[in-house]
């Protein structure tokens, strides 16, 4: 299912509602902040992705040798911060690690190595992608064209 901008820039506005729907909004006020801030950095990051897209290499190689490493960076702090337990807020996923994750599946196979610098975001993304309904839709998911 390729996301395009129209799917994160719903889940970028939405996702604060729909987090609160689906109990993945935080615990309390604080982590409800903080997800929140954290999900508006990674909407950045989806608009710089967005702006790399259309085959500047200029752009592309700004993406991938400044804008991913800052954010992976980040994220990486941030998880080590929490206490390395796989989530960036609290100790259940939030609606900002499964952002997180969506954007990090969108990196080329060509480029995966970027997360090996990364072993706590390299572990969320793949500990979300192993959640039981995720990994269902990931396995049934229709196939469309990129």
């Amino acid at each position: 299912f390729p996301v395009t901008i129209h799917h994160l820039r719903f889940l970028s506005n939405e996702g604060g509602y729909l987090g609160k729907k689906l109990n993945l909004a935080g615990a309390n006020e604080d982590e409800e902040a903080l997800i929140s801030m954290y999900a508006h950095q990674l909407g950045d990051l989806f608009t710089q992705i967005a702006a790399s897209s259309g085959g500047n290499d200029e752009e592309t190689t700004r993406l991938f040798n400044q804008t991913w490493p800052l954010n992976l960076r980040f994220f990486e702090s941030r998880l080590i911060q929490n206490g390395r337990n796989g989530f960036l807020i609290g100790n259940k996923y939030s609606w900002a690690d499964l952002f997180l994750s969506q954007l990090i599946e969108n990196i080329p196979l060509s480029r995966i190595g970027l997360l090996d610098n990364y072993p706590q975001v390299k572990r969320l993304n793949l500990n979300v992608r192993s959640l039981s309904q995720i990994r269902k839709w990931i396995n049934t998911r229709p196939v469309t064209d990129a």
